[in-house]
This record gives C-alpha cells, sequence and structure tokens, in this order.
C-alpha cells in the first residue's frame, strides 16, 4: 500500500466494507484514523453489534472507501 494514502485520510465520512458469509456488506463510519506507519495500520470505529462487524471478526480485513463531500450552498433569498 502506498503510504501517500494515510496522508489523505480527512475528516469525513467513510464506507467500510468487507466479505460476509454469502455477499459483501458494507457500513458507513465517520471514524477512521491512522495508527502505526510500520506495518500501515488504522483503526476504525464500528457498532459492536452491527453484522459489518462480525464479518471483520471472521475475516481479519476490511477496505475504507473515502467519501467525497460537495457543500450545498442555497443562495440567500
Amino acid at each position: 500500500m502506498n503510504n501517500r494514502i494515510l496522508q489523505s485520510l480527512s475528516y469525513g465520512l467513510y464506507a467500510v466494507g468487507v466479505k460476509g458469509e454469502k455477499y459483501p456488506t458494507a457500513c458507513i463510519v465517520n471514524t477512521v484514523f491512522q495508527i502505526t506507519s510500520s506495518p500501515m495500520m488504522v483503526a476504525i470505529s464500528i457498532n459492536h453489534a452491527n453484522y459489518t462487524n462480525e464479518c471483520i471478526k471472521k475475516q481479519g480485513e476490511f477496505t475504507v472507501s473515502v467519501q467525497s463531500c460537495y457543500r450545498l450552498v442555497r443562495p440567500c433569498v
């Protein structure tokens, strides 16, 4: 993995995905942060009662996708 990826982590929303028993699953989280650079490791905050959390425990790995955020500006009337 490229180390620059960790430098681009910003505050926002993330989609955390993992292989489920029968199909892929994902959930939205708002906390992803770097723990170490060697080996490259991140931590996420996820609800323990979430099915995605169960799958992560079984698989031992997951993906993180940073979601774009566009600011919607409404003109003053």
